[in-house]
């Protein structure tokens, strides 16, 4: 159990052993520290990663210097002679109760504070512009103080720290979120706790939170000290380890508007840290975070309103389609536990009042500090020394089983068993002031491993331990191994991993070799106002359709979220193939029996010519000796660059057009060329090319040229591109997701479940607002956005998949049933896909249908279409209307307008690969009124609301730019696009449109 002190926040916090009891316990004394002797504090963590053994600390003073190193002893553990003798010298009278620290004064009694919760996106340069905003409106509105959200620079994601990571202590050049901060503060005249944001640090990341005064200046930086890791199979899984480094040392800052503890999201849940807060004076507490859509209805203000202290909380705006959704809900709590102010999930800024005459008032009447029982439980409150510390000494206490022992810091213990460890300053440690008592930054410790084994001293043997203490064998070496171990057949996260393996650094060398052989940049004196870009290491394992490993690609990237628009890059657009045109185009080749070749450019983007002056910092692990201070002036792209996709585009663009081709209007990622009677036609998705053509010499031509201006992988005939599988043979073509489907189905954990044989239950209708359990939200979205994928070769589950993705936002237990179901379903038929026949004749052939008010919460009706070319299926779309339809008529309309739109784009791209005048697209609806809709402007008083937009189909009909006609319902493909079917039913449908199981084809 932990004791409080001044101010303290709650009640409990560790139990001690069954077999203790205030009859157990005794207390030892040690000698006197001399004040003159430059001694420091263990730090609590490392000891704690070389001790199993419980330590509750009392008391620390901090020396005013510091060793680099010193020994600490093994605290002494208790023989099974010795419990029952210290029974009788026990007295609950003589258990010392450390005092804690008075709540000072604070320099107002009343001021304002104001909570910004704010949206973020993956712009970082839109993210700070915003922030600023946000501080200058809350000023204005009169806030002393402002408090910002977690991670409001950067998406949440352990993809986005490495990638949005500042160096801080570097200064305003290499952290632009703290230099708006400090510039807003010093010219506003207030305090900003600046929520967080990623640090990097000496090859380390962090979360951490950067508080300034009304001077501008940086008064204390915290780190998030406990990270945020979950991993629930089936549920939600999010390990911040994997990316951030733990912060070692809680942080209280004296501010113009009082003195402030500082925590970091799940700080929030650890009330032994609220604590130390309380008992080094603290006014208020103040945790940015981001609880999730789970843990925050439940928990996030029960949390604050159990702290007995003012409690500021600041989450981001709750954004339904990032990868992770905070529960938002900023508020302030009283010392009383009331919620003074609070708001929903939407961005906006929260002003309210502080009035610390309530603190008094509180400790008035809820005197807690004066009922502790320092007999039973004591406080943990560590401070660590600098140089320039106010503090004297470093005492520290450890409850070790049933003994008190008092620990000097050189490591002395009276009478104990020394076993004797090497405790270092770590280097990426930092010294900060000390002001009143506390620390108001932090000071890294780690153990230092000598190399040695140690192991436990015999002496030891016959004592009784509460777990065993655990020496460190060779720590280095060992955890060296454990992380080779880990990262094999996995992808590095970062540059350190990375080199330990010699397939990384072999890829490394490679992408520098790339860069060098293309003159991708020159080596320069930094120029004066350079703010060059940084650098980063990104690693890729390639894989086959089988998912075995291909290659191990390592690519440097630039950070480019940096650049400013006009500044370092001006246009950033890059057009690639939409899927009906890869589809259409395999269809066109399969009737015309041409082979569909794959070639990769290498390095692509490193090809791209820049127009604009552009600096990069040196690649880490590659800098070059006695030039570190110089960096890259860029002569052509590198990944990242905002410009880096449209540079290479450009080059691209005009390599293919000196070659001879033409770019396609309808589809400007298409290129076609025609010699004599051959027609060539390339198609480009960024540095992917497919290669279709009509004479298989002018085939190998194009190859052989295109190797002479980059360097090329031939992949030979198309068998796998972006995550769908190819089968090409005489027969035909056959497009597939086998593997990707069969990954859905484990990430779900349905491999082994029994299959079912719809994709939904026909009838099935779920709301919003369901009742039921919660939920991972993050989870739901990731199958859901998984399953999407999918319907590039499914369409048999495009409407189940539309239908399930309406409920991203807050799903419930019924939601993921419905997923869970879908899954199932696809684990039953995961070799389905779409043949490719080389058939001769059958145009462009579409079919239109609707289901009206197929949601029964807004009344909107569901559109479908499908359009075939040669009896082959290439374009399909299943998705709600946009405005509700009065009728089945205006619903059929409606849809056909949308067919209509996707028929005439078909059509004028097919004429352009073709260079062939083609017959104009047919489309069949099974509703006569919308016909004759379509046809005259009968029915006039039921359709002059209809929008405008809408009646588009009526023009292209009346200029013969694409045909209608009626079909009976029972032929209508497009019926399985709108709603969920009867089995047999659906069985049907999904043969008619022409799916196949791809083991059960002839030609297999």
């Amino acid at each position: 159990m932990v004791a409080m002190r001044s101010g303290s926040i709650a009640l409990l916090s560790t139990t001690l052993p069954s077999c203790t009891s205030p009859a157990n316990l005794t207390t030892l004394r040690s000698s006197a520290v001399a004040r003159s002797a430059p001694v420091a504090a263990p730090a609590p963590p490392s000891f704690l990663r070389s001790f199993s053994v419980p330590l509750i600390g009392r008391k620390v003073n901090t020396s005013s210097s510091l060793h680099n190193s010193f020994n600490v002893t093994a605290p002494r553990a208790t023989t099974r002679a010795s419990v029952s003798s210290m029974a009788s010298s026990f007295s609950p009278e003589k258990a010392r109760d450390p005092p804690a620290v008075e709540l000072p004064v604070p320099p107002v009694s009343k001021f304002k504070i104001g909570l910004c919760q704010l949206s973020v996106t993956a712009d970082k340069e839109r993210n700070i512009a915003h922030a600023r905003l946000a501080i200058e409106e809350a000023a204005e509105k009169g806030a002393k103080l402002v408090l910002l959200p977690e991670i409001w620079n950067s998406p949440y994601s352990n993809d986005s720290f490495p990638v949005y990571a500042e160096d801080i202590d570097a200064g305003t050049d290499s952290s632009p979120s703290t230099a708006m901060m400090s510039e807003v503060a010093r010219s506003l005249k207030i305090t900003i706790v600046g929520g967080s944001i990623p640090e990097r640090c000496g090859g380390k990341l962090y979360n951490t939170c950067c508080v300034f005064g009304t001077d501008g200046k940086l008064k204390a930086k915290h780190r998030k000290i406990h990270l945020f890791d979950i991993n629930i199979p089936g549920k939600i899984v999010f390990e911040e380890s994997k990316t951030l480094t733990a912060g070692e040392t809680p942080t209280v800052v004296d501010t113009d508007v009082g003195r402030i503890g500082i925590g970091i999201c799940y700080d929030i849940r650890f009330q032994e840290l609220a604590m130390i807060y309380a008992a080094r004076g603290a006014h208020l507490l103040c945790y940015p975070g981001a609880f999730n859509m789970t843990t925050g209805p439940l928990h996030w203000e029960l949390l604050q309103r159990a702290r007995h202290l003012y409690v500021a909380t600041c989450s981001p705006a709750r954004d339904a389609g990032s990868g992770y959704v905070a529960w938002g809900h900023s508020t302030l709590v009283g010392p009383f536990g009331e919620v003074l102010a609070t708001t929903e999930h939407d961005e906006t800024t929260i002003i309210s009042e502080i009035d610390y005459s309530l603190l008094e008032l509180r400790r008035t009447n809820l005197p807690l500090q004066k009922q502790r029982r320092g007999d039973l439980y004591t406080l943990v409150d560590v401070q660590r020394g600098s140089e320039r510390s106010g503090l004297d000494e470093a005492v520290t206490e450890f409850y070790v089983q049933n003994d008190f022992v008092q620990m000097n810091v050189d490591g002395s213990l009276d009478g104990s068993e020394e076993s004797q460890f090497e405790v270092g300053q770590s280097s990426g440690g930092q010294s900060s002031e000390l002001a009143q008592g506390y620390q108001d930054s932090e000071t890294d410790h780690g153990l230092r491993s000598s190399g040695r084994t140690h192991n436990l001293p015999s002496k030891l043997n016959d004592y009784i331990l509460d777990g065993s203490i655990h020496y460190n064998l060779n720590r280095q070496e060992e955890a060296l191994n454990v992380e080779l171990l880990l990262i094999q057949d996995e992808e590095a996260n970062c540059y350190n991993q990375a080199v330990k393996e010699k397939a990384w650094r072999l890829a490394m060398d490679d992408e520098m070799l790339a860069i060098e052989r293309n003159k991708t940049w020159i080596l320069v004196d930094r120029p004066l106002k350079c703010n060059p870009i940084g650098l980063k290491w990104v690693y890729k394992i390639k894989r086959d359709a089988a998912g075995k490993i291909v290659k191990y690609k390592a690519r440097l990237v630039a950070t480019g979220y940096v650049q400013q628009l006009g500044i370092d890059f001006e246009e950033v657009f890059a057009p690639v193939a939409r899927i009906e045109t890869i589809r259409l185009i395999l269809a066109m080749s399969a009737k015309m029996g041409w082979n569909v070749y794959h070639m990769d450019v290498k390095a692509a983007f490193l090809h791209g010519d820049l127009k604009e002056c552009v600096y990069v910092k040196q690649p880490e692990g590659y800098e070059r000796k006695g030039e570190e201070f110089k960096v890259y002036k860029l002569v052509k792209a590198l990944y990242g660059l905002r410009q880096a996709p449209r540079a290479w585009n450009l080059k691209l663009d005009g390599v293919l057009k000196g070659l001879g081709f033409i770019r396609c209007q309808n589809e400007k990622a298409v290129y076609r060329m025609t010699r004599g009677n051959s027609l060539l036609l390339v198609c480009v998705y960024v540095d992917d090319l497919l290669v279709v053509g009509s004479d298989e010499i002018e085939v190998e031509r194009f190859k052989d040229n295109m190797k002479t201006r980059f360097e090329m992988t031939d992949l030979g005939m198309l068998c796998y591109y972006l995550g769908i599988e190819v089968v090409q043979n005489k027969e035909g073509i056959f497009i597939k997701q086998s593997t990707y489907a069969n990954k859905v189905v484990e990430l779900a954990g349905l491999a082994e479940c029994n299959d079912v044989k719809i994709p939904m239950e026909p009838g099935l209708k779920l709301h919003k607002d369901e009742g039921g359990q919660d939920v991972d939200s993050a989870f739901y979205r990731q199958l859901v956005g998984s399953l999407r994928y999918l319907t590039q070769t499914r369409p048999d589950i495009s409407f189940a998949v539309g239908y399930v993705s309406h409920f991203m936002q807050q799903p419930k237990d019924v939601h993921l049933k419905a997923v869970k179901h879908l899954i199932r379903y696809i684990r039953g038929t995961v070799h389905y896909g779409i043949p490719y026949r080389r058939l001769k004749g059958g145009g462009l052939i579409g079919y239109s249908d609707s289901n009206h008010v197929a949601d029964s919460e807004d009344g909107k009706s569901t559109s479908g279409n499908l359009f075939y070319f040669n009896g082959s299926l290439v374009s399909w779309v299943s998705q709600k209307q946009q405005t509700v339809a009065l009728s089945s008529c205006e619903a059929e309309f409606m849809a056909a307008t949308a067919a209509a739109c996707q028929g005439i784009w078909l059509h004028g791209l097919l004429q352009e690969v073709t260079g062939k005048v083609q017959d104009v697209a047919m489309v069949y609806v099974d509703n006569k009124s919308a016909l004759a809709l379509m046809r005259n402007p009968v029915f006039h008083g039921r359709s002059k609301h209809i929008n405008t937009r809408y009646h588009f189909i009526r023009e292209c009909v009346e200029q013969d730019k694409i045909k209608v006609d009626f079909i009976c319902g029972d032929l209508q493909k497009a019926d399985v696009l709108t709603k969920a079917l009867p089995r047999v039913r659906f069985v049907e449908m999904r043969n008619l449109i022409g799916m196949e199981e791809f083991l059960k084809l002839a030609w297999n």
